[in-house]
């Protein structure tokens, strides 16, 4: 499942997963936009933690993010994930985590996943990411 990049937005979170367009390394994929995705899949034991992607061609807005996606599987074994995004806060608005984001206008400030792995005695902490924006994302 996980989140869609609606159009016109470069970042969308849900409970289960958040969607982005970023420039993907270079040495990856020459430096193009991509969509990405990360979220859970069914697997065997558990679920899989995956991370989706797929070049935007240029002047284009993202489309289906399933649709002719490459994926890579990064964590097996898990029984529940849940994204989380911090809101900084506003004028009307307070600080805290929300569960979902679809601001057009503004990023969350950190993105929490929590994992429950299936195998109980396998227990990671919360994962924190500090988004970074390059003022002007224009490649050279």
């Amino acid at each position: 499942d996980g989140a869609a990049v609606p159009a016109k937005a470069a970042f969308a979170g849900a409970p289960d997963g958040v969607a982005f367009m970023a420039l993907a390394p270079a040495r990856l994929a020459g430096g193009e936009f991509h969509v990405f995705s990360l979220g859970l899949e069914a697997a065997e034991a558990g679920r899989s933690l995956v991370l989706g992607w797929y070049p935007l061609p240029h002047g284009e807005e993202a489309s289906d993010p399933d649709a002719g996606a490459r994926r890579t599987v990064l964590l097996e074994g898990i029984e529940t994930a849940s994204f989380a995004y911090f809101d900084p806060g506003g004028p009307s608005r307070a600080p805290g985590w929300r569960e979902s984001w679809h601001d057009p206008l503004l990023l969350p400030s950190l993105v929490r996943l929590q994992l429950v792995f299936v195998d109980r005695d396998r227990v990671w902490p919360d994962l924190l990411v500090r988004l970074m924006l390059d003022p002007d994302p224009t490649p050279p």
